[in-house]
């Protein structure tokens, strides 16, 4: 339904015929057919996000559009056999905002909980918001108000990129900051951490997120001195060159999906680039001459997401969660699969396949298990 193909309903896929009754297809469909495949597999319903949350200040801002909203989503999350709520407001800027976030929340708390006493008798819905990592963006955020919600998605990632604020390379998802070049580190993901928790916002809650995707930069100047940089060998040289990490780059050079240099991280590092790590700052980028300089991309590697495995257990943290797992690779390589070992598999609470009241049958009806295989996805 709507443009965005991650929440079609109709769609048949190959093999895939429709049956008798009202039924949901499409992905919809197919992840219901995951969640009685993989019991410990939750799903949530993530509304908003960076180009669709204009409307939330309005909207939270009236009760009666507050309580609509709330009774809104659970009707779709129920409808769909989801387990959960993740409210993507980017980002409540003012007093006023704050405020209403935490209404807004409490609301659809309230609704979540009330669905759950109705239908789903000792079942816990998860709700969720998603965070930057930027003072500017969390300054307004309620910390010790923010007890509605489960789980806090720290978006640890995006610090720099090809973007009209950004002007020098710098790595885009650092675990720690850089004492040597602060330039190559505005943001790390331990500051933003460190700050919520002193805040007053459990660590228990947080997921720290990690992007399966890089961001490239062109540098064209300023390459000229020697300086050695740790890669896959101890004591890498980059041959009459200097560390591009902190110098200026042109704007807007192009990217795998858009022109701000995004590409997916099974895609890198590109064919004869030189892996590099900043061990400060536990961040990682490729490095790769041009004919008119060099190309540095910034991006996660099984080793990064292993450091922040360890950082996570020491802090406390809940875990971690991707944006998005379409980029990834398999095997020994999977950033994904490297968390899962790392942190010894995923929560074992059990999902929900009771929906009583769905509007579709084949989930108001759903078995315990699923019966066939599921469908092929090209």
């Amino acid at each position: 339904m709507g443009p965005y193909p991650v929440a079609d309903t109709e769609a048949l896929l190959d093999g895939q015929r429709q049956e008798p009754g009202n039924n949901v297809y499409g992905s919809v469909g197919q992840l219901f057919e995951l969640k009685k495949r993989n019991r410990k597999m939750k799903i949530l319903l993530s509304i908003g996000g960076w180009s669709l949350s204009e409307n939330f200040p309005r909207m939270a801002n009236c009760s009666t559009a507050r309580d609509r909203f709330a009774k809104a989503a659970v009707e779709y999350m129920k409808d769909w056999g989801f387990d959960g709520l993740d409210i993507d407001w980017e980002y409540p800027n003012n007093a006023e905002d704050a405020e209403n976030n935490i209404l807004l929340l409490n609301r659809v708390r309230e609704e979540l909980d009330s669905y759950a006493k109705k239908h789903a008798p000792n079942y816990h819905f998860l709700l969720s918001i998603a965070t930057s990592v930027s003072p500017e963006k969390y300054q307004w955020l309620k910390f010790k108000s923010l007890d509605s919600i489960d789980i806090l998605n720290l978006m640890a990632y995006d610090f720099t990129g090809q973007w009209a604020s950004c002007t020098k390379v710098g790595h885009s998802s650092n675990l720690f900051s850089s004492t040597k070049n602060s330039v190559a580190s505005p943001f790390s993901a331990d500051r933003a951490v460190r700050e919520y928790i002193d805040r007053g916002f459990p660590a228990n809650k947080i997921l720290l997120g990690i992007p399966v995707f890089g961001h490239s930069f062109n540098v064209t100047s300023g390459l000229e001195s020697p300086s050695t940089v740790q890669g896959n060998s101890p004591g890498y040289t980059l041959s009459n060159q200097t560390d591009p990490i902190g110098l200026p780059f042109p704007q807007q050079t192009g990217g795998q999906w858009d022109k701000t240099g995004t590409w997916d991280y099974k895609r890198l590092p590109k064919a004869g680039a030189k892996l590099l790590e900043d061990e400060e700052a536990r961040a990682w980028y490729s490095y790769q001459k041009t004919a008119t300089g060099a190309e540095v991309i910034s991006f996660e590697v099984p080793q990064s997401v292993k450091a922040k495995v360890k950082y996570l257990k020491k802090q406390g943290l809940r875990g971690v969660f991707f944006w998005d797992a379409s980029g990834d690779r398999t095997g020994e390589e999977s950033l994904i699969g490297t968390s899962f070992s790392e942190l010894g598999g995923i929560e074992h609470s059990d999902n929900l396949l009771s929906y009583p009241d769905s509007k579709y049958d084949n989930i108001r009806g759903a078995p315990a298990r699923s019966s066939g295989p599921m469908p092929s996805v090209c």
